[in-house]
């Protein structure tokens, strides 16, 4: 899925001598052979698939303090690593070259898409994409496997005020890859206090007093 950036110039972008490009980073220890660190020209494909169009530059003096802007649309190719990106733009000119520093108002997450039939995560039927995507609320089971009991529970699946997108690619010792198979171990090292210090401690005592009764929980956004 396409989506579109604004660039801000001191002048207006020329074509025929300027020459563009975007730098994707991606975790800690960005790699171009794992896809993890992209270099993208405007006009032009990455080896990796991502792609850049220039969708047209603004009147002259249209941005801030007289700045010229430049429309581009950037599209991911559906294998791309989901996660926190760092973008930066470096520019080629007759005066010279120049590579913005990276500044974390210009970072974006890029997440699955489960109506992408090329994604690795897409769901051809509606029903699924309703239940498991975008449910909201549901029931959960638990319990052991004599007494099952079930209660409802709060998915939280577009979660306001908790910083999930950002917590995708696992802990800085232990980076999950961002594939639809490393994820989920990447949520339980989050989860399990046993794998650097997750958010939740195992207790079959039933002495909660140093931490919440597993009953008082009522959805995924309390905890996380």
């Amino acid at each position: 899925e396409p989506f579109r950036l604004r660039l801000l110039l001191p002048r207006p972008f020329q074509p025929e001598g300027d020459g563009l490009c975007l730098e994707l980073l991606l975790g800690p220890n960005p790699q171009v052979a794992k896809g993890t660190h992209v270099l993208i020209p405007l006009g032009e494909s990455s080896p990796t698939g991502w792609r850049a169009e220039e969708e047209g530059a603004e009147e002259e003096g249209a941005g801030p303090s007289g700045s010229s802007a430049l429309n581009i649309t950037l599209t991911a190719p559906p294998d791309a690593p989901i996660g926190r990106y760092r973008l930066s733009v470096k520019t080629r000119t007759g005066a010279g070259e120049y590579a913005a520093p990276f500044d974390a108002a210009n970072d974006f997450f890029l997440l699955f898409n489960p109506w992408c039939p090329d994604d690795q995560v897409y769901m051809e039927k509606t029903s699924d994409l309703n239940e498991y995507v975008l449910n909201e609320t549901g029931r959960i089971f638990y319990g052991t496997e004599d007494q099952i009991a079930e209660r409802s529970w709060n998915y939280g699946q577009v979660p306001q005020k908790w910083g999930g997108p950002q917590k995708l690619g696992g802990t800085p010792k232990k980076p999950a890859p961002q594939t639809h198979v490393g994820v989920p171990p990447g949520f339980g090292v989050q989860v399990n206090s046993l794998d650097d210090s997750g958010v939740l401690v195992g207790n079959w005592t039933g002495d909660y007093a140093q931490g919440t009764n597993p009953s008082a929980w009522a959805g995924s956004v309390a905890i996380l």
